[in-house]
């Protein structure tokens, strides 16, 4: 059993690519003090898949494995879900 899962729902924000294998998708999540940006790793094919299907704003989640490199917190996307297109 992995006690490292995560899972998050927010609205997409963007995704950059840092590596030629791998993307960074932040999403936003709103709460009581305000709105917080959470950086994502994940591979170029599901970027990609992300990026021809979710619109700025879609509200999507994420079941993520953390880990911890040089002190911070990593998040690594294991699967991603569209819960809500805004073109719908």
């Amino acid at each position: 059993m992995n006690i490292n899962n995560v899972v998050l729902v927010g609205k997409f924000n963007c995704i950059d690519k840092i590596e030629d294998e791998c993307s960074i998708l932040n999403i936003n999540i709103d709460d009581d003090e305000g709105k917080m940006s959470v950086p994502t790793y994940l591979n170029n094919l599901i970027a990609k898949q992300i990026k021809e299907n979710c619109n700025a704003e879609s509200v999507i989640g994420i079941k993520d494995k953390t880990y911890i490199k040089n002190n911070n917190v990593c998040i690594i996307a294991t699967k991603i879900s569209l819960l809500l297109n805004t073109n719908d």
